[in-house]
């Protein structure tokens, strides 16, 4: 004998055995599916990351093929910088003392002016002294024989010379801003010296150094105005030609 009771719960055990396998398979397709999306999700990711390096890549290769530019372009510059101070070196050795400076005059002690003869004597053995350290690149060195030059007369002959070789000495050693000064100085202070026109000159080079172009192409432009047909307008236009060439919007 049956009860009605019984029977219900048949048919619930029925269809739970039937549903259960249904519902399983769901969950089942439903993780499948999101961990397609996470896996999905993820592979996105990386592809972005992926292409986000190379980019940085691209940029670091960019940076250091411009640096690489660069230390060439200062070491092509210094090169040519020693050169040019060999080159002056030796024209000054071979041509032998600047026009008044021949000879270290011997003083005369029953001459009224034999204490400025000495002061130019003892400037002119300090002087020679100081650039043959000079032409053997002790810089620092020559730069102090330099100025014992200045110390000990001024306003002699070769004073001015002695305030352009302490700028060449800054010069050498890339102290620009020293350079810049004593080069000025031999401009401002001794208009009437021979060493002028290279003063000019090297004010120009410093400007086209620290890329102050157009300051470089006016300062070199003055050079060939104010001194043409010598060695440093030749010198200038040679670089004016590499300044042009770096500003291609420049007119003149």
């Amino acid at each position: 004998m049956r009860y009605p009771g019984m029977r219900k719960i048949s048919t619930i055990a029925v269809l739970l055995a039937l549903t259960a396998p249904a519902a399983a398979e769901d969950v089942e397709q439903r993780l499948d599916r999101l961990e397609g999306l996470l896996e999905g999700r993820g592979l996105a990711e990386l592809v972005r990351d992926v292409e986000r390096i190379k980019q940085e890549n691209r940029e670091l290769r960019g940076d250091i093929e411009s640096l690489d530019r660069q230390v060439r372009r200062l070491q092509e510059r210094q090169r040519e910088h020693y050169a040019d101070l060999d080159d002056r070196l030796r024209e000054l050795q071979e041509r032998g003392p600047a026009p008044g400076q021949q000879e270290i005059p011997i003083p005369d002690l029953d001459d009224p002016d034999a204490e400025a003869a000495d002061e130019d004597a003892d400037a002119g053995e300090l002087y020679q002294a100081a650039f043959r350290q000079l032409g053997d690149g002790l810089y620092e060195e020559a730069r102090e024989g330099f100025r014992d030059v200045l110390d000990t007369d001024a306003d002699g002959d070769y004073a001015a010379n002695a305030v352009y070789w302490i700028a060449e000495t800054y010069y050498a050693e890339r102290e620009f801003e020293d350079a810049e000064a004593y080069f000025n100085r031999v401009v401002d202070d001794y208009e009437e010296s021979n060493k002028v026109a290279d003063a000019q000159l090297k004010l120009g080079y410093i400007a086209f150094e620290e890329d102050r172009l157009e300051e470089a192409r006016d300062r070199l432009e003055a050079v060939q105005e104010d001194h043409p047909d010598t060695t440093a307008a030749n010198l200038a236009q040679q670089r004016l030609s590499e300044i042009r060439r770096l500003l291609p919007d420049d007119d003149e």
